[in-house]
């Protein structure tokens, strides 16, 4: 058949705007190839003339053929088709059923792509009644809409014109289709799209990612396209997989574009997506059972898991941070880490340098990072591996100019360094609009992946959205980020650094406990509170509440001192020591912590407490009343 010339008993379909080209697309299972559409069967939108249709299918180079529309249920096109399957003998004859289904229609009817069917065109003046028909011959369909057929033009017997055939489909139906009552189980789902979509909405669980994805919020999600694959992969879930349903629910979404329906390859984008989202959706859930409730003595646990437990938590006693002073004392098992200090103090960099310490020991690493960039974390590990190990060299690039494009010798050098160390560390760019539930989603999509539990450092906790829009003060939304925080580390047995900022009234005194910015929930949830604070609060001048002033100006020296001299304080360790100093020189020009000791650094933050003049009328001003 020229398609371009249809014949004149399809001249009357070839007017109407319900044309779509096709493909085969293979079938995943092994089975026979499976012919899609380039549009859905519930959305009219997607449909064209046949004029556009024709010059669609003209510069495909994968359409196979053309393919007629029946209509929709609110708005059918008053055609319906019998489609007879396999019905085509070797020597060229119909199987008995399919010739006498022939005879009775008197239509026209047409062989299928493959000439192993036949296609019967034909008019209604009413509606196919849907209720009670079950198929005897599987090789039998009947449809009014929500179907389409293939147009090959190819006439089966002497060519006849498209025939209202009321009547004569009934009895069809009624001789070759077994009219029963409906089963409750096979019954529509009789529930709107409005009904359906607030019901997704309201789950507790998932509720508001649904409707933020729904209304077009993509954030937190790494592309466009995955974000319309999270759509997909709900709605697959509570449509119970009805590709038509999901299609036409995504098509009212604010994610719905004109990419929806561009053709990739054999298929078009949609069509991909929703197909990848039904293949990794559960058929269904197991229903939750009560946990039946076991008693069981210490007695009786120390005889049958005790031991066990001893060698997995053994499993970790080799976890070490990479700094020899810190590891003398602390052992990276399975915990809540959280690192808090005031701004500018090296949290992001003494993290960072763990984070590449771990994957140099072979550990895989997933960085969330809210406040930087991938680019310049990444120039902060290679201008502090192009320093050799225990020296500095001034003429050695800072992070900052490499990344202005001072790629020394040193830095090529460190670059190949970090491609080994890093193989299997993930920096992951957050922004000020990442969730909770990107955090937790993506550490369990990793370890799924991977089949590895990774060392998680997120930085930071401050800057968390919650994924629950009833809570609104900051301090509930950090408590609750903390729990959930807490609720995936114990879930996969992580080790999990989070980094914290400090209440700004406690920028000039020792850190402790109450430090930590607008949590009560830290001391309580987290296994080990690091705080970081400048060396100089080691001395007698920070003892008192006295000498303000002096107290800010020591501060702010300490602050650009080259190096700088941090102490790393243990306010809490389940599985160590508390209260435990550990001090460091920081240089921050190249990103890098070198452990030191007290002794070794006491004389400069003595001498620099010295150079400071007294200012004790201003401190007696700045006193409160």
């Amino acid at each position: 058949m020229a398609l371009a010339d249809v014949t004149k008993e399809l001249q009357e379909i070839q007017q109407l705007k319900n044309w779509v080209i096709w493909q085969f697309v293979p079938d995943k299972n092994g089975g026979k190839p499976k012919k899609m559409p380039s549009g859905t069967v519930n959305n009219p939108n997607t449909w064209s003339s046949y004029k556009e249709a024709f010059e669609k299918f003209i510069y495909d180079n994968n359409a196979k053929g053309l393919g007629f529309m029946f209509g929709i249920e609110e708005n059918p096109s008053g055609y319906a088709g019998i489609d007879l399957d396999n019905v085509i003998l070797p020597d060229g004859t119909l199987k008995p059923f399919a010739a006498e289904i022939v005879q009775i229609m008197n239509s026209y009817t047409e062989y299928s792509p493959s000439k192993t069917g036949l296609h019967i065109l034909f008019k209604l003046k009413n509606r196919l009644q849907k209720e009670g028909y079950y198929l005897k011959h599987d090789d039998i369909e009947c449809y009014d809409c929500m179907r389409y057929f293939t147009i090959t033009g190819d006439t089966y017997g002497d060519s006849k014109p498209i025939e209202y055939r009321d009547s004569e489909c009934q009895m069809v139906r009624e001789k070759f289709l077994r009219r029963d009552k409906v089963k409750p189980e096979t019954k529509a789902n009789t529930e709107t799209d409005s009904e359906l979509l607030q019901k997704m909405f309201k789950n507790i669980q998932t509720g508001k990612r649904i409707e933020a994805l729904f209304n077009g919020d993509i954030s937190g999600y790494e592309s466009p396209s995955n974000a319309d694959l999270a759509l997909c992969s709900y709605l697959a879930w509570w449509t119970k997989k009805d590709y038509a349903r999901i299609d036409s629910l995504f098509r009212q979404s604010g994610l719905y574009r004109p990419k929806w329906d561009e053709l990739h390859g054999a298929q078009t984008y949609g069509a991909m997506t929703i197909e990848k989202a039904i293949a990794g959706t559960p058929d269904s859930v197991l229903p939750q059972k009560k946990p039946e409730i076991k008693f069981d003595s210490d007695a009786q646990y120390l005889e049958r898991q005790f031991e066990s437990d001893i060698k997995n938590f053994q499993r970790y006693s080799n976890r070490k941070t990479g700094f020899s002073n810190l590891d003398s004392k602390l052992t990276l098992y399975p915990g809540l880490y959280i690192l808090g200090a005031i701004s500018s103090l090296g949290k992001t960099t003494l993290n960072l340098q763990i984070a590449d310490n771990l994957a140099s020991a072979g550990e895989h690493v997933l960085y969330f990072a809210f406040e930087q960039t991938r680019f310049e974390l990444v120039s902060k590990s290679l201008a502090r591996l192009a320093q050799p190990e225990h020296a500095f060299f001034d003429s050695n690039p800072t992070a900052i100019e490499i990344r202005n494009g001072r790629i020394s010798s040193e830095v090529r050098n460190a670059i190949e360094k970090f491609k080994i160390i890093s193989e299997h560390k993930q920096i992951i760019e957050c922004n000020f609009t990442t969730d909770i539930s990107v955090i937790v989603e993506t550490v369990n999509e990793y370890i799924k992946q991977f089949g590895v539990k990774p060392v998680v450092f997120v930085d930071y906790l401050q800057l968390i959205r919650s994924d629950n829009p009833k809570l609104t003060a900051t301090k509930d939304i950090v408590d609750a980020n903390v729990r959930a925080l807490k609720l995936l580390q114990m879930q996969n047995e992580l080790v999990m650094f989070v980094v914290s900022s400090l209440n700004r009234q406690n920028y000039m005194t020792v850190i402790d406990f109450e430090s930590f910015k607008e949590t009560g929930g830290i001391e309580y949830t987290a296994d080990c509170i690091i705080g970081l604070q400048l060396a100089i609060m080691n001395t007698k001048l920070f003892e008192s509440d006295a000498k303000i002033t002096k107290k800010r100006k020591a501060v702010k020296a300490a602050k650009v001192q080259k190096p700088r001299y941090i102490e790393l304080c243990i306010l809490k360790n389940r599985y160590g020591v508390s209260n435990e100093s550990f001090f460091f020189e920081y240089y921050q020009q190249w990103d890098k912590f070198i452990p030191t000791t007290l002794e070794s650094i006491q004389r400069e933050c003595v001498n620099l407490i010295n150079s400071i003049p007294d200012d004790e009328e201003n401190d007696i001003k700045r006193k409160p009343r």
